[in-house]
């Protein structure tokens, strides 16, 4: 079994954010947990089956101020 959970936050206005954490904040939220399933899928099928679990949180449901990167990547999961 494999259980995902990954994430960060990055909060603040969007505008204001510089490039750099805009691109971490989708990589660890969005990109990780596909690479980490590809990763481990080949192993899941050699042994005949298993499970991956992808955890998100209410982010994905429920906004605050400055989150909107955080919340746009939570949905993305």
């Amino acid at each position: 079994m494999v259980f995902s959970n990954a994430g960060r936050g990055a909060f603040g206005a969007a505008e204001e954010l510089p490039d750099e954490t805009i691109e971490e904040q989708i990589a660890v939220n969005m990109t990780a947990p596909i690479q980490l399933l590809r990763a481990t899928l080949p192993r899941l099928r050699a042994q005949g089956g298993g499970r991956f679990i992808q955890n998100t949180t209410m982010g994905a449901h429920l906004s605050t101020p400055g989150g909107s990167l955080y919340h746009a990547s939570k949905w993305g999961v």
